[in-house]
């Protein structure tokens, strides 16, 4: 899928595509900082192509950015369970604020995502190999729900 081929975004289905590129700076201290940068493209509800760039800056080796990113909709699935007792619910609650207010709300009711890198040294070993493979990777879809019923 191109961007060309991207449909437009609907209550069902909101598809992007995600560029990420590292980029290495260094801060005042002369500290190498990682920069996992994020060109987020889509369609809006009118078919109107939209871009958004997002900084994910750490200087730990081992960052999970991906699930940070996209722990706010698993949240989001785990409050249609029925069976939450009203603590659960509330921590969950809770948890999703915490998250929208740490801008980490980026992937907000996204339903798939291609993703595409460059194969440089830092990705990871197992997406190194699928990405010279195929120049993208499809997580496809990240959830899937039934209508009205609240399972997954």
């Amino acid at each position: 899928m191109s961007e060309i081929g991207l449909p437009s975004r609907t209550k069902l289905v909101y598809k992007v595509i995600v560029h990420q590129d590292y980029v290495a700076q260094y801060d005042h201290n002369g500290k190498k900082c990682s920069n996992l940068v994020f060109t987020i493209v889509w369609r809006d509800e009118k078919g109107q192509l939209c871009r958004k760039y997002v900084d994910n800056f750490y200087t730990q080796k081992k960052v999970k950015v991906w699930a940070r990113h996209l722990e706010l909709n698993k949240v989001k699935l785990m409050l249609l369970r029925s069976d939450l007792s009203d603590d659960e619910r509330k921590r969950l609650e809770d948890r999703v604020l915490e998250l929208v207010k740490a801008g980490l709300d980026q992937f907000d009711g996204v339903t798939h995502i291609l993703r595409t890198a460059d194969s440089a040294a830092y990705t990871e070993p197992l997406l190194n190999l699928f990405i010279q493979a195929l120049p993208t990777m499809i997580i496809s879809p990240i959830c899937q729900t039934t209508t009205g019923t609240g399972q997954n």
